[in-house]
């Protein structure tokens, strides 16, 4: 949902990980929710379709719970950089998708030079990196 360079807030999705079986499983569990609602309309004083609707809002809620749980939102804000990934590409729990550089963090570079440079090199020197 973003790209390399780009600045974002604290809670902005970065991206979202494939929730299609999710967004079926909240297709079919509102469409119970509608007949069972209907049902309960028609007779209020139906036990078993109260107990369902109290049952499958709790489904609802929890399926809802797991897809918001498949967006990576931004922890704090900062600017995107090292996207490793791209749409469809398969991650595992544990894999670097990108890197989110703090506002206030600043920025350094460690080069590993020869040892023979070493006597030409003084602090303040400038360095042009490509």
């Amino acid at each position: 949902l973003v790209s390399g360079g780009q600045h974002v807030d604290a809670g902005t999705p970065l991206a979202r990980l494939d929730d299609t079986a999710l967004q079926a499983e909240l297709r079919r569990v509102r469409r119970e929710l509608d007949t069972q609602l209907r049902k309960r309309m028609l007779d209020p004083a139906d036990a078993a379709a109260t107990q369902a609707l109290v049952s499958l809002r709790g489904q609802e809620r929890g399926t809802l719970d797991r897809i918001e749980q498949r967006w990576i939102r931004a922890p704090h804000p900062g600017t995107v950089s090292d996207l490793r990934v791209r749409p469809g590409q398969h991650i595992e729990v544990g894999d670097i998708v990108m890197s989110l550089v703090q506002d206030d963090e600043r920025r350094r570079v460690i080069a590993l030079l020869p040892g023979g440079d070493r006597p030409q090199l003084h602090p303040g020197m400038s360095l042009r990196l490509e």
